[in-house]
């Protein structure tokens, strides 16, 4: 048997989680991602996050909803 006390390479990273994604046609995601591209690039981890928490809070309507 083998016993191994490491991850096999590249795996011992952990896997950062998906972002939510703009929904199209929204002018406040749509803005938020671009902010969050922008923050991306500067290295401001903070403004990406705060970005995605927009994006993932932002209400909008569904079909066949009042």
């Amino acid at each position: 048997m083998v016993v191994r006390d490491r991850a096999p390479l590249g795996l011992d990273k952990p896997v950062p989680p998906l972002e939510p994604a703009p929904v199209p046609g929204c002018s406040v995601c749509e803005l938020c991602a671009q902010d969050r591209e922008t923050a991306r690039a500067g290295g401001h981890t903070l403004t990406v996050l705060s970005c995605n928490g927009v994006i993932a809070g932002h209400p909008h309507r569904r079909e066949g909803a009042k």
